[in-house]
Order: C-alpha cells, then structure tokens, then sequence
C-alpha cells in the first residue's frame, strides 16, 4: 500500500466514526405540548424558586464558526429573554434553535427571526440545535 491509498483508508475511517457518533448521540428531547400545558401540584408550587419579574434582556444572537454566539448568556431569574438572531448567519440544522429545559424550539427566518421567554429556573441549561450542534449555555443566576 502506498502513502495516499493508506490516507484514503483512514479518512473514510474517520468519516465512520463520527458518522456512528452522530447517530448514537440523542438529541435533546422537547417536551410535548401537553407536557408544557401541565400545571404543577400545589407541592411544587410551594417549592419553586421565587420569580423577580424584571425588563427584557435583548441578546443578538450569530452563527459563527458552527457555534451559536455568544456560546454564553447570562440572566437572572425571572428575566425575559428576547433573543434577535441574525437569520443571515443561520443554516442547515442550526436554523432551529431548542432551549429544551424552557420548553421553547424556534425555526429562524428572516421574516421571523425573535425568541422570547422567562428564563424562570435557575442553572445553566444548554441549548442548541435539534442535532445538539452549535451548543451554548444559558445560565440564569438567583
């Protein structure tokens, strides 16, 4: 075997693998509507985590370099976050964006380009697209 057929060996190889990868790696799950419809026992009620409405934090949100930018957000509780994405940067997969601990999976457009919810749960959840690509962390602080 020469040089560029033992290259050719491992490259399709390595296409395998992470083609193998890609399949066994379970995207994140959205919940169902019915799941985001239920409403919490009274003893869940009791113990969430208190809510401080406050104003909007407007984020411009890019795809740059496979990644969703910025690849951090940071919030406090109850903050509503309205995310302005830059449709021009999106595509393939990534055209979907799933925030999947909040519920929300967005399909940017360019004529429908906005997500916003209450990041009302405090950690740091990732989010990315449906194939768990171009993930970024959303963390919300008390």
């Amino acid at each position: 075997m020469n040089k560029l057929e033992v290259i050719g060996i491992l490259a399709i190889a390595a296409f395998l693998t992470l083609a193998a990868l890609a399949v066994m790696t379970k995207p994140p799950s959205i919940p169902s509507p019915v799941e985001l419809q239920s409403t919490p026992s009274p003893s869940a009620q009791a113990t969430a985590t208190p809510v401080v409405q406050e104003s909007v934090k407007t984020v411009q949100l890019a795809v740059k370099g496979g990644y969703y930018e910025p690849r951090t957000i940071t919030v406090s509780n109850g903050t509503r976050l309205r995310i302005e994405a830059d449709a021009s940067t999106f595509g393939g997969c990534m055209t979907t964006i799933l925030f999947p601990d909040f519920g929300v999976s967005k399909r940017i457009t360019p004529a429908d380009n906005v997500i916003e919810f209450v990041a009302d749960k405090v950690g740091s959840f990732l989010f990315s697209c449906p194939m768990g690509m171009g993930q970024g962390t959303l963390v919300v602080t008390p």
